[in-house]
């Protein structure tokens, strides 16, 4: 839950009404997704991070010819994913920038990209 610190009676409240419900009682998955979001959230231990020291990155490239090892089939599928997510973004950044008229004609923000998603 990404809520603003100042705000901890929407935290407390939040928690109240994951305590007070009764989810087994609950049949529908599709309702029960917020308490597997507030359970993931609360038992997900932290990653502890260990940044890599610039010396470490990339030493593979010191070798001569290292372009050559790589695998073909693995770099077209990352060129393809990468295309993939350039278009997405350039769709989405093209919908937040429709003219009010355009905007309203098509429905809500999330609506439009929804669509385009699909």
């Amino acid at each position: 839950m990404c809520v603003p610190t100042h705000d901890l009676s929407y935290l407390d409240g939040a928690k109240e009404y994951f305590a007070k419900t009764d989810w087994n009682a609950v049949s529908s998955n599709l309702e029960k997704l917020p308490y597997y979001a507030y359970m993931l959230q609360k038992h997900t231990p932290k990653a502890n991070r260990k940044p890599a020291k610039a010396q470490e990155l990339f030493t593979f490239a010191t070798v001569d010819g290292w372009e050559n090892t790589l695998n073909p089939n693995t770099l077209e599928r990352i060129k393809e994913l990468i295309d993939t997510y350039d278009s997405c973004l350039r769709r989405i950044r093209a919908s937040a920038h429709l003219p009010k008229a355009q905007s309203k004609k098509n429905g809500s923000f999330g609506a439009s990209v929804y669509k385009m998603m699909l």
